[in-house]
């Protein structure tokens, strides 16, 4: 009797064994898998960056140097302008953690609170940037109209172009901040639901 009885805990002990090496390979797989899904989905907001980058400030960089040279914009106004672009690309770069990428060297819980950490980034970005882009479009609309106000249709034609222009960029902008956010969202959640 009694060694049917150690014959079955050695045999519930096997088992047991077997059941936690189970949930720990499986543990380990969804971990993996959850981190290939934050991947892909990141790399939307990687590629959006580094489109900024190569594409989008060039051709800022070509387009203000053209209004410079043509006496439209200061080339203190256009310098102010580029750096402004790069700083801003260069806080996309950081905030997103694209170089890196911090939030896949280190566990769940801790890639949870980088994400939820940008999240707060990007707002403080938002709140900061908006001000900056109010007073930058004003002193380009003074720029732009102080070539020749002589012409009151030519202002008029310019001044609601570039209003138009600073709308349009804001909702785009508004709208790529949504998509970031909630791909932050997603992420965290699927960390916490793998965590339950």
């Amino acid at each position: 009797m009694e060694k049917n009885n150690i014959n079955d805990m050695d045999e519930l002990r096997q088992q047991f064994a077997i059941l936690t090496e189970k949930i720990k390979s499986q543990q380990i797989n969804n971990e993996r898998l959850l981190r290939t899904v934050m991947q892909n989905k990141m790399k939307w907001i990687d590629k959006y960056i580094y489109i900024k980058l190569f594409l989008l400030m060039p051709l800022l960089a070509l387009m203000f140097l053209y209004f410079y040279q043509t006496g439209k914009v200061s080339l203190y106004f256009y310098i102010t302008t580029m750096l402004l672009v790069a700083v801003e690309i260069g806080f996309d770069f950081f905030i997103n953690k694209v170089l890196g990428k911090g939030w896949l060297k280190h566990d769940l819980l801790t890639s949870r609170q980088i994400f939820v950490k940008m999240k707060k980034n990007r707002i403080n970005q938002m709140v900061v940037g908006i001000p900056i882009c109010i007073v930058w479009a004003s002193i380009f609309l003074l720029e732009f109209l102080s070539y020749d106000l002589s012409d009151r249709a030519y202002a008029i034609i310019i001044g609601t172009g570039i209003g138009i222009g600073c709308l349009v960029g804001s909702g785009i902008a508004f709208l790529i901040f949504r998509k970031m956010q909630r791909i932050n969202d997603e992420i965290i959640k699927e960390i916490d639901h793998l965590k339950e």
